[in-house]
């Protein structure tokens, strides 16, 4: 079958599938988290300046990190310990999360595996200090990453319905 897309020509629909779901379920991780910080540092409609800096955090995911490690005491008492558990890991998860996300992947006819060209990570807190990551990419590396955050997204869902519900509130569909 010819591909239909030119990145088929170089990376399988296997790979690329998984790639998809972890994106997915990553941004997924990221949304359930930022639903829950309005829990524990909640905004006025009418105080602007506080509500763009909340909306801000649904941008950056190393910031929305930060502020809930920043407000993770004013969590309910039920929740903290799950809160502080979904911080770590995310922020543990990161640099593979970007790998994946951001980094230009390859093949390698003659070991048949896939490769990371590079990906470039730029370190905020100084500037134009990069680390460069390019190494093999095995498709177990990927099915383990998968199953990781997909464990995360179970348990980030979880926290937020739990907080939703506690305000007796309902849920839309894909909440």
């Amino acid at each position: 079958m010819q591909p239909h897309y030119h990145v088929q020509k170089f990376i399988g629909d296997d790979v690329l599938h998984r790639i998809g779901l972890y994106a997915q379920t990553c941004a997924h991780i990221e949304h359930a988290l930022w639903l829950y910080y309005f829990h524990v540092d909640p905004a006025h409609p009418n105080d602007k300046p506080k509500a763009k800096k909340i909306m801000d955090l649904r941008l950056d995911t190393g910031a929305l990190i930060k502020a809930l490690k920043k407000h993770s005491k004013k969590a309910h008492p039920d929740d903290k310990a799950l809160l502080d558990e979904l911080i770590l890991e995310v922020e543990e998860g990161l640099p593979i999360r970007n790998r994946l996300i951001h980094g230009a992947l390859g093949f390698n006819h003659e070991t048949e595996e896939y490769f990371m060209f590079s990906h470039w990570r730029a370190d905020r807190g100084k500037a134009h200090e990069y680390e460069r990551y390019d190494g093999p990419l095995s498709v177990s590396f990927l099915d383990d990453a998968l199953s990781t955050a997909d464990n995360i997204l179970i348990r980030a869902r979880e926290l937020h319905i739990k907080a939703i519900k506690r305000q007796g509130m309902t849920l839309r569909l894909n909440e």
